[in-house]
């Protein structure tokens, strides 16, 4: 074979071409580090999660995220959330006002995805979606009230899997800090069913825009700038020590790590 057909064979392989655009074809994060979650933790063990500085400041109508699920994962776990002190109180996470409950989960299942939403006027469910275990996926759901009836969209890979229709579904802007990875209920206190992830997430980004098919799929292989428009978080992971993750986008909701992994685990030699 010549080197002229290996470089067409290559090219045909790595790209595709729509219109004028290039867009190169990836299977897992830009970013060669992210965090290692271990899931629900066995008994005396401590909960592992990331918690970030503030509430968010807008609606979080579309969540991108770089993840690879445990071959042994079970139970229903937290990507990203918002449930909370405004639901319970818990020692080291304090709430002056615990009125009104209006926490939006997103979260993964064995056979599939959900978002209960404003604590659960609505729960949007794509539990009939399949995902591959120990295998890097981009997941990603947007929220969407300017049709006629309100609608979830869920994604995997940049392909639309499964739609939830919608007659209600508040625009609330959660009042409590997020969680990545996990929820109060990860909380050593909480006396409630645990949501503690378990796998690796290589990035997140929160957007408080209805993000369209064309744009997630164009971009979940790109690195932002990071003031684009809409974008209210961008965690990208790529600290690979440390026990802070930084939030890329113009809030700077940074995270404080517990009790998570950093993978590839950082060299303490030398």
């Amino acid at each position: 074979m010549s080197k002229k057909h290996v470089i067409l064979i290559l090219v045909v392989s790595l790209i595709m071409v729509s219109g004028y655009s290039i867009v190169i074809s990836a299977s897992e994060p830009i970013y060669k580090t992210g965090l290692q979650f271990l899931g629900p933790p066995s008994e005396g063990e401590e909960h592992a999660y990331v918690i970030t500085e503030k509430p968010l400041p807008d609606v979080p109508n579309t969540v991108e995220a770089w993840i690879k699920v445990s071959p042994d994962f079970y139970g229903t776990a937290t990507i990203f959330g918002t449930f909370g002190t405004h639901q319970h109180s818990a020692a080291g996470y304090p709430s002056e006002d615990r009125e009104g409950c209006n926490f939006i989960n997103f979260e993964i299942r064995p056979a599939g995805f959900r978002v209960p939403w404003n604590d659960d006027e609505v729960v949007a469910d794509a539990s009939p979606v399949e995902y591959p275990r120990d295998e890097w996926i981009h997941y990603a759901v947007v929220r969407d009230e300017t049709v006629r009836r309100g609608i979830f969209t869920f994604y995997k890979n940049g392909e639309e899997v499964f739609t939830w229709l919608f007659r209600a579904g508040t625009s609330v802007i959660p009042r409590d800090r997020p969680f990545i990875g996990g929820d109060y209920r990860s909380l050593p206190d909480a006396q409630l069913s645990n949501r503690s992830f378990d796998g690796k997430i290589g990035e997140l980004r929160v957007w408080s825009t209805s993000r369209t098919a064309t744009e997630i799929k164009e971009n979940m292989n790109k690195e932002l700038a990071g003031d684009e428009e809409g974008l209210i978080g961008y965690w990208k992971f790529n600290e690979g020590e440390g026990e802070i993750v930084h939030d890329y986008s113009p809030y700077e909701n940074h995270g404080t790590i517990v009790n998570v992994k950093w993978y590839p685990e950082p060299d303490t030699e030398g």
